[in-house]
């Protein structure tokens, strides 16, 4: 118990000092991860908290998303996004369940990309860095997947400063992205237990959804 107390306050104390490092301190991005992330650690449903992105990156600009990834020990339904506005800033919030984290990382790791470049900003019970550092190090052992995912995000930041949207019928979604592997890796199977919905998983209807996004979003951020 006296060891968990220890790594706990080293894994806090470690996360607390990257922060400022991430984005300018004075950034309105950073001021409102600070207030985000002050708001997970009071909710004891929140294990861990993660930003990712331009943001985690130290590459944004004032017309950036901030995304940010809330890993929780109960919610229904167990995955998903909420996209919301922060002081007329764009927060991109992913959602998921530790089990859901876990179990991804067994069964899907390939899927899991976003990690190898998200920040760590808090880890309750020290349970989220082990298995971040097993992302990390799959990606390192598979170059080629690593490569895949790299391609696609070169071509998705192309075609957002170009459209101003992602989901562009001219590039892929991450959904895309994730369908198309799990059709080689998975043995044409839908294994990930997030984001698996019929109409992420049908082509037909996710390419529906892109147009209606892109509609509504008037071009997307």
């Amino acid at each position: 118990m006296e060891s968990q107390k220890i790594l706990r306050s080293w894994s806090n104390l470690e996360l607390a000092q990257s922060l400022p490092v991430m984005v300018r301190a004075d950034t309105k991005h950073n001021n409102i991860l600070k207030k985000l992330l002050e708001e997970a650690k009071k909710d004891p449903n929140t294990t861990g908290y993660l930003v990712f992105g331009s943001v985690a990156a130290g590459k944004c600009n004032e017309k950036s998303d901030l995304d940010v990834i809330s890993i929780l020990k109960n919610s229904k339904p167990s995955s998903g996004i909420k996209k919301v506005v922060v002081d007329d800033l764009v927060v991109d919030s992913l959602f998921m369940t530790e089990e859901v984290l876990f179990k991804s990382v067994i069964t899907v790791p390939y899927l899991l990309h976003t990690l190898t470049g998200a920040k760590l900003l808090f880890d309750r019970e020290a349970s989220i860095k082990p298995l971040i550092e097993n992302i990390r190090r799959y990606f390192r052992e598979n170059p080629v997947i690593d490569n895949e995912w790299k391609n696609y995000i070169k071509q998705s930041n192309e075609i957002k400063s170009k459209t101003g949207c992602r989901a562009s019928s001219h590039g892929k979604t991450i959904i895309d992205v994730w369908n198309e592997l799990e059709k080689r890796y998975s043995r044409g199977k839908i294994k990930r237990p997030f984001f698996n919905s019929f109409y992420f998983r049908n082509q037909f209807i996710f390419s529906i959804i892109k147009k209606f996004y892109k509609i509504t979003e008037g071009g997307g951020k």
